[in-house]
């Protein structure tokens, strides 16, 4: 029973570190832009995940939600730009990747 104990007291630890490691106030601007994104508030919603990304410039998720509201927008070189900048952080991010092959064939690059 101890050994269980030890034993989930470490994963619990470990998850508790992994989540942070993202800035609190980063976190809330990305909650932000995903309730902007929500109610139809789309430049608002990119307004919120670029300061995200301007408090914790690592946090993948904030550039994975810009390029997505950008590209939905038809910002296709923005968009690009910033699926880009995803994979230099996270090389093995595969859906970026893909989006970033995607734009750069929508805009014949």
């Amino acid at each position: 029973m101890k050994k269980f104990l030890v034993l989930f007291s470490i994963l619990i630890s470990t998850a508790l570190c992994a989540n942070a490691a993202i800035n609190t106030e980063a976190m809330l601007k990305y909650n932000q832009g995903i309730d902007l994104y929500k109610v139809g508030q789309y430049d608002k919603s990119v307004e919120s995940f670029r300061e995200a990304i301007r408090i914790d410039p690592n946090y993948i998720d904030a550039y994975y939600n810009l390029g997505s509201v950008l590209e939905y927008l038809g910002q296709y070189e923005a968009a690009l730009a910033v699926f880009k900048q995803v994979i230099v952080r996270q090389p093995s991010d595969y859906d970026s990747v893909y989006k970033a092959a995607w734009l750069s064939h929508k805009l014949g690059q």
